[in-house]
């Protein structure tokens, strides 16, 4: 039942619909919380989603879970490219300043 979910989740990064294969990835995790290939599905589309912090804890998870050397490939690649993303946005975040009164 997994893949059917799993599946469908690749199917929608495929045509772009982020929002829809995160759910169907969060879906497919509810059943087989193990699943590295799910992981890095759902990481896929909260990058694009903007969710950056919580695709590096789908990356990190995924890495933990994943046996496949393909698959490995694949996460390390994701995993720079999500570190990266959340650097910049971090660098490039606004800045506010606070007013402090000494009392």
């Amino acid at each position: 039942m997994p893949i059917i979910f799993s599946n469908r989740a690749l199917s929608y990064l495929k045509l772009k619909h982020w929002a829809l294969a995160e759910d169907d990835a969060t879906s497919a995790l509810r059943i087989c919380p193990n699943d590295a290939k799910c992981y890095h599905s759902r990481a896929l589309s909260r990058i694009s989603l903007g969710k950056l912090r919580a695709a590096l804890l789908d990356v990190y998870a995924a890495e933990d879970s994943c046996d496949n050397n393909i698959l490995k490939k694949e996460i390390e690649i994701l995993k720079s490219k999500c570190e990266n993303a959340l650097a910049d946005a971090v660098k490039h975040a606004p800045r506010r300043r606070v007013q402090v009164a000494i009392v």
